[in-house]
């Protein structure tokens, strides 16, 4: 191939690439005026529409793919209600507030029993059957933990006063204390033994 062939040939690749970008120029254009027109001048269909100031409804309810409430929020019997319930459809998880205006988180077995009990100053904790069994919380401003026996009876109790210090009471089946530990107010530890009488049969110091 001669020089004026190689040369004629580049003519021609640079002719047609000319062409290329003068209708990739135009084709940029054309989309552009396209994209600033619908900005400017949105369809009907895409103009944000009023957001509604307030929904009302007695129920709301938020169900899975197969169509089964997952989710309720509502009100029965004056009584606002959030639960989350498992695949089955039972109840796992409560959270409301009592007539009295007393807000409480409920946490439920497969059963729906309830196993955790929270509210605004007391958390319980429930066996298989549900009874409680233990129990931290506040009483007076004083914070408290109890256990309990099969019977809800108390059978351990830890407090912490203000004025007596901090204690520990164990007692029998019949809720009789016979042992109590505790700290005085002033860093003295004491310790009293009683009997089923609620004598005391040995204490130090």
């Amino acid at each position: 191939m001669t020089n004026e062939e190689r040369l004629e040939r580049l003519e021609r690749e640079v002719r047609q690439n000319q062409k290329m970008i003068r209708w990739l120029m135009i084709t940029l254009g054309v989309c552009v005026g396209v994209w600033l027109a619908t900005v400017m001048f949105p369809p009907q269909g895409l103009v944000a529409r009023d957001v509604a100031e307030m929904i009302q409804a007695r129920t709301f309810v938020v169900v899975d793919e197969e169509g089964r409430p997952r989710i309720t929020l509502g009100v029965a019997e004056n009584i606002p209600m959030l639960t989350i319930l498992d695949e089955e459809e039972r109840t796992r998880i409560g959270l409301g507030m009592s007539a009295k205006g007393w807000p409480s988180l409920i946490m439920l077995d497969e059963k729906e029993k309830t196993c955790v009990l929270l509210g605004i100053s007391e958390l319980k904790m429930f066996d298989a059957e549900g009874d409680p069994r233990l129990s931290l919380g506040l009483w007076k401003d004083m914070p408290m933990l109890w256990m309990r026996d099969e019977k809800e009876n108390i059978r351990a109790l830890f407090a912490v006063d203000d004025i007596v210090g901090p204690g520990l009471v164990l007692s029998d089946s019949h809720q009789t204390p016979r042992l109590r530990l505790g700290v005085s107010d002033k860093g003295f530890p004491q310790i009293t033994l009683g009997d089923e009488n609620k004598n005391v049969i040995w204490q130090a110091p």
